[in-house]
């Protein structure tokens, strides 16, 4: 009996049924996952919202999303909401108090620019305003990058926030960018005022956790190079034990 061999032509065909078939899969699992990521930032951004309502765990909040996803990045088979509220628990008195000490100095830096821009006279109103506003933004420069890493490194307060303000500093482009997306809310609430409703319904859905996707998206490679030279001192220091 003789073997039939298929033609040329047919292998060709079945080739392209089976890439056809390989992209439509690929095709539905991207899809699916970004349902899932959306899903994801939809569920993050509400217990974000939640544990927010008292204000002063703001800072908690925003280390726990952080957190929450920079793990999800790294597919670690995180749970968003054991995840979150177990880096909520974990580092709420550390990020409570940089998020306090960076309100009680906004506040103040605040107050020195609206009085240079009202109260001042001449030249020193100027000087006053635009050290004010190299405040404010240092100010938030060290505050996201200190509750970045007080959720990625365990570490006193102080050296916390020293680091913080050498890596904003080091970093400041990148610092800049996740300044203005973390006021994106406040700066959209101002430029168009018209369109709260619908600002406040995308705050409830995504908003914050949006910011904090492209804040991690932003700072991850930062911070994989110094978790790999912890990783190395620590390994060093386990052998000296020994």
């Amino acid at each position: 009996m003789e073997d039939k061999k298929i033609p040329e032509s047919d292998w060709e065909a079945i080739d392209a049924s089976e890439r056809k078939d390989h992209e439509d899969k690929g095709v539905k699992s991207r899809f699916e996952n970004g349902l899932f990521v959306a899903a994801g930032m939809v569920e993050l951004n509400m217990l974000f919202l939640l544990t927010s309502i008292p204000i002063f765990t703001i800072g908690a909040g925003y280390t726990a999303m952080y957190v929450t996803i920079h793990h999800a990045m790294e597919d670690r088979g995180t749970s968003i909401h054991r995840t979150y509220f177990e880096k909520f628990k974990e580092n709420f008195k550390q990020s409570t108090l940089i998020w306090i000490i960076g309100m009680i100095l906004f506040a103040i830096f605040a107050s020195d620019y609206y009085f240079a821009l009202t109260g001042g006279i001449g030249g020193l109103a100027t000087v006053l305003s635009v050290l004010a506003g190299i405040g404010i933004l240092l100010t938030s420069f060290v505050m996201l990058w200190s509750l970045a890493l007080t959720g990625l490194f365990e570490n006193t307060l102080g050296k916390t926030v020293s680091n913080g303000l050498f890596i904003s500093l080091k970093n400041a482009p990148r610092s800049f960018a996740m300044t203005i997306l973390s006021l994106s809310p406040l700066l959209s609430l101002w430029w168009a005022p018209d369109k709260w409703s619908m600002e406040l319904l995308l705050l409830v859905l995504f908003w914050a956790a949006a910011i904090a996707y492209c804040n991690v998206t932003l700072t991850k490679d930062v911070f994989a190079r110094y978790m790999g030279q912890d990783e190395t001192s620590t390994e060093e220091k386990n052998r000296e034990e020994e």
